[in-house]
């Protein structure tokens, strides 16, 4: 019953989703998390379609090669291709995290070494939406911050699936982060960071 309620919704509401700010619920001044996101999964395809082969080839070639010690390497060979491969792709994907709070976008990358930066959206002069054609047939695609202060400095989030809902909650609250007095925005600088 849930599921056709849901189904309901979603029929009603449209194939076009729109960022809505008023669904964001805001406490006493504080930041709120919009989205956490992370880059588009299709560059995981070729490691996933590289795991299932060698996996297969692995399989069928256990106990059918010549000599005893290429059945022994066969299996340690395809650990180190599936690792390498397989898994560090997924390990380098999943460590990148775009976070868009009500304040903020910030940016974390990295294994062993963390990598962070953020813009503050009232420090937001322009953006802008970039799709190549992949991009745009998968709906992904790059969007370019210009930030006010340091001049030139560009703050850019990479192949973000929905690009166009992510640009439109952006534009949204870099323009409702524009309207905030500078007072209030004084006394929230001084307040500690919030980290996602």
């Amino acid at each position: 019953m849930a599921a056709g309620a849901r189904r309901e919704r979603s029929a009603a509401a449209g194939s076009k989703r729109t960022f809505d700010p008023s669904s964001i619920s805001r406490n006493a001044g504080g930041e709120q998390l919009v989205a956490r996101l992370h880059s588009s999964a299709r560059r995981l395809l070729l490691p996933a379609i590289l795991v299932i082969v060698v996996c297969a080839a692995t399989g069928y070639l256990t106990g059918n090669l010549p000599e005893t010690w290429q059945n022994i390497a066969l299996p340690v060979v395809a650990v180190v291709i599936v690792i390498l491969g397989g898994v560090a792709p997924f390990i380098a994907w999943a460590s990148r995290v775009h976070v868009i709070t009500t304040r903020r976008v910030i940016s974390r990358s990295g294994v062993f070494t963390r990598t962070r930066s953020e813009v503050l959206h009232h420090r937001s002069n322009r953006l802008s939406l970039r799709q190549g054609p992949l991009q745009a047939l998968f709906g992904s695609g790059d969007i370019t911050v210009s930030v006010s202060f340091p001049e030139g400095r560009e703050f850019r989030i990479r192949d973000i699936p929905q690009v166009d809902l992510v640009h439109a909650a952006l534009e949204d609250l870099a323009e409702n982060a524009s309207v905030v007095p500078p007072s209030t925005r004084a006394s929230e600088a001084t307040r500690r960071a919030f980290d996602p």
